[in-house]
């Protein structure tokens, strides 16, 4: 191949990360083969940058410019493109149309599971695709159906092998990557390391975590939750001796391991879910392999580390690094590799036209339109004229505010063009408060049934995206724009209380109600303040009226919900009285040892047997309280044996309140609510402490003890209503308890429960086995057959 310039096209090569650090080597490299080399960076950027970046990175006698994205014309002669970000791929179609004999490449640097499906890649504008390793290549291959794939590790150009140590039998572990939980996974190492210091008393284990990055406050919120101030550090000075740790969940290369590993550091790492870092480490003995099941992570390191790791294995796993990962001659193979694809015949699209602005955003739709912005600049910039308008910079700012305006919250007016897929569905628990209940159970079905399928859950902060990705699950921020776009593709909405209101349902959508309890207390239309019904009737009858299926338990349930909610408004409703999921569960389980060992480490990280749980559910009251009951649940913890303790299960919408009762005493525990799924208390706890909660109902499918505590019944009456008295129905009967009566009725072991049969037998009468099994058959059918 002759010599000639290049052009690299990336997001931003002044900041830190894998991407910027391989795009400096990939410079490096070509100029030591005599290559002039042009780099344009998407992101603004100064001289300084500039500047600071050559001296840094040696590179002030090298053939290297840089240039921002949108000066890019034909004037510069480029004959090849390397693009190194898979969402810029879409500007191929442009360089395409300028530069119509440039050779294209395209650079893969993310993980193929999340390369989202609303990315243009522009394959049939690029002539060949780099990524690391061959299984990648094998992957893509069979993912897009586009063959002209080459595989070959990013350049380790600025990584020097010392062969000096090797740091063995150390209890610190460093962990450096951006903090973006959703792929690196740092809460899982906090965790690890939580079970290490708290439940097996090796307080001598340290963490050691720098970056930076959106996920910060969910670790340092982690870090509180397990008392770990002494035990992990962010972006603290790191000590010389240390193991690094990668518990990412995918990675293409994983620079920072390398780096680690030619340093001198042992290396502990999560082999990705796709395996990659598996097969690209693979033999080296000095990486030892976790498996993100914390119980058996924690033995396998406290063993690797105690292994006599010797300098002798250090310097044969580095030849073998050699020989594996580095090349003089870089640029050269890289080339090589390339010229072999060219070599094969290419069908390219025989016309590249240029669309008129408003065309462009109305054909295309793209996810980023603030990238889209950018590729009419670079179509635009070749024309001289047109370039100086286009990148005035009043111009991009009124450009900018016409594009931002689109995606702001509720202005998407082609909501309705986006035709919803059979097996998308969208899956929202609680307004995206926690993972749990009916939305959960149907979700877990869903994928077992039909594996192909993809489920996004609604969630509004990180703590959510922990548990949601515990399951498998993509999460999505409530609200957020990707939210507004998940929600209109998928055909099937599941959903416990009301979808937001500037979400706009397509024709072809389902949404599928489960509501989130069995009514004692009035609702809406039944609230006995006549003011509050009106306002609660006015907002939530639109609501009602998107719903297309409304999952009951019993023809009772049916009845209280129709007069709640005024379900006859709504004309193509559909009751379908076959039971909850969530209900299902506890039936299954709650005889289950297996399941509560597996809860009892979930919550507590350890063995709890022997331990009676007093779980203790208040609903939620309107006005702002400090706490949730008066009475002093200290005294009533220490009146109790010390083998009882308490669980405070606050609602989502009093989930502030936690930090009045997570540390009230060694006995009571109060966790995050985003992490709870009040169905798994109900099978941890051997007694339900509740007032006008529906979780009385759900709790008697175990069977277990209902305590029945109600401080303020004549003032709810009054205000609220009940639909029934609880105790003419079930045979519970509420009582104002101070603490000594309290505990005298926890410990009463002459009551019987026949109260959980009545309910059960009363008010929750289509609650089986088959519950989920004959839902999904009947939703099938009632969706015309839909796979």
């Amino acid at each position: 191949m002759a010599q000639r310039i290049i052009g690299i096209i990336g997001y931003n090569l002044f900041s830190s990360g894998g991407t910027s650090r391989s795009n400096i080597n990939l410079i490096k490299e070509f100029n030591k083969d005599g290559y002039e080399v042009i780099f344009f960076n998407s992101e603004p950027y100064s001289k300084l940058d500039s500047t600071r970046l050559k001296l840094e990175e040696h590179m002030c006698d090298m053939e290297v410019s840089f240039q921002p994205l949108n000066n890019l014309n034909r004037d510069f002669g480029i004959e090849t493109f390397i693009i190194t970000r898979e969402s810029m791929f879409i500007y191929a179609k442009s360089l395409r149309k300028f530069f119509a004999n440039a050779v294209i490449i395209g650079e893969v640097h993310g993980p193929l599971s999340l390369i989202s499906d609303t990315i243009d890649l522009s394959l049939d504008y690029i002539d060949c695709i780099r990524v690391s390793t061959s299984m990648i290549a094998k992957q893509f291959e069979e993912k897009y159906q586009f063959s002209n794939v080459f595989s070959l590790n990013v350049s380790l150009e600025h990584i020097n092998t010392k062969f000096e140590r090797i740091d063995a039998k150390t209890n610190n572990f460093m962990i450096y990557s951006r903090f973006e939980d959703d792929v690196k996974d740092i809460s899982y190492a906090i965790k690890l390391i939580h079970y290490l210091v708290n439940i097996l008393g090796k307080s001598n284990f340290k963490l050691y975590v720098n970056g930076y990055g959106p996920s910060e406050l969910l670790y340092k919120n982690l870090m509180n939750y397990f008392n770990l101030q002494n035990n992990v550090f962010l972006n603290e000075e790191i000590p010389e001796e240390y193991t690094y740790l990668s518990t990412s969940r995918f990675e293409t290369f994983g620079y920072s391991i390398m780096e680690a590993l030619a340093d001198g550091h042992l290396i502990v790492t999560f082999e990705g879910e796709d395996s990659v870092l598996k097969d690209i480490y693979k033999d080296i003995k000095s990486v030892g392999w976790i498996s993100k099941n914390i119980q058996y992570d924690a033995s396998y390191i406290m063993n690797f580390l105690n292994q006599n790791s010797s300098k002798k294995q250090y310097i044969a796993d580095m030849k073998l690094v050699n020989k594996r990962f580095y090349t003089d001659e870089y640029s050269k193979q890289y080339w090589k590799l390339v010229e072999d694809i060219l070599k094969k015949e290419r069908i390219r699209p025989l016309e590249y036209k240029v669309l008129e602005n408003n065309e462009l955003i109305k054909k295309e739709n793209k996810k980023d339109k603030i990238e889209k912005l950018k590729e009419i600049r670079i179509r635009l910039s070749s024309f001289p004229v047109l370039d100086k308008i286009v990148n005035h910079p009043p111009i991009i700012n009124l450009a900018k505010k016409i594009f931002i305006k689109n995606e702001n919250y509720g202005t998407i007016e082609n909501q309705n063009l986006i035709k919803p897929k059979t097996k998308y569905f969208f899956i929202e628990s609680f307004h995206g408060s926690n993972f749990s209940g009916d939305p959960k159970y149907l979700a877990l079905a869903i994928k077992n049934k039909l594996p192909q399928a993809c489920l996004f859950v609604s969630s509004k902060n990180q703590l959510v995206d922990m548990e949601i990705r515990n399951f498998g699950f993509e999460p999505v921020r409530t609200g957020s724009k990707k939210y507004q776009q998940m929600f209109a593709k998928c055909q099937t909405v599941i959903v416990n209380g009301n979808t937001l209101d500037a979400l706009k349902k397509h024709p072809e959508q389902r949404i599928i109600q489960t509501w989130h309890g069995f009514p004692l207390k009035k609702m809406v239309n039944d609230l006995e303040n006549e003011k509050e019904r009106v306002i609660q009737n006015t907002n939530f009858i639109p609501r009602m009226l998107k719903w297309d299926y409304l999952l009951t338990s019993s023809e009772l349930n049916t009845d209280l919900l129709q007069s709640a909610f005024n379900l006859d408004k709504n004309k193509q409703l559909k009751i379908i009285e076959k039971g909850l999921p969530k209900n299902q569960y506890l039936i299954e389980k709650k005889d289950d040892v297996n399941e509560l060992e597996k809860l009892q480490f979930k919550y507590f990280y350890k063995d709890k047997k022997g331990v009676t749980f007093i779980l203790y559910c208040p609903t939620w009251r309107a006005d702002k309280r400090k706490k949730v009951s008066q009475l002093n649940l200290e005294k009533v913890i220490e009146r109790l044996p010390k083998e009882y303790e308490i669980i405070v299960k606050l609602h989502p919408l009093e989930s502030h309140l936690r930090k009045f009762y997570k540390d009230l005493h060694p006995r009571i525990h109060c966790f995050y609510n985003e992490l709870v799924d009040i169905q798994e208390l109900y099978l941890l706890s051997d007694c339900l402490i509740s007032d006008y909660s529906s979780a009385i109902f759900d709790y008697a499918h175990t069977g277990k003890k209902i305590v029945v505590l109600q401080e303020d019944e004549a003032a709810y009456q009054n205000k609220v209503g009940f639909y029934f008295n609880l105790e003419k129905v079930t045979g519970l009967k509420g009582n104002h308890y101070d603490e000594c009566s309290l505990v005298e009725a926890i410990r009463n072991t002459k009551q019987s429960y026949q109260y959980n049969q009545a309910i059960v037998s009363q008010l929750l009468t289509a609650d089986t086995l088959d519950t989920t099994t004959n839902l999904l058959e009947q939703l099938e059918i009632d969706l015309g057959g839909k796979k």
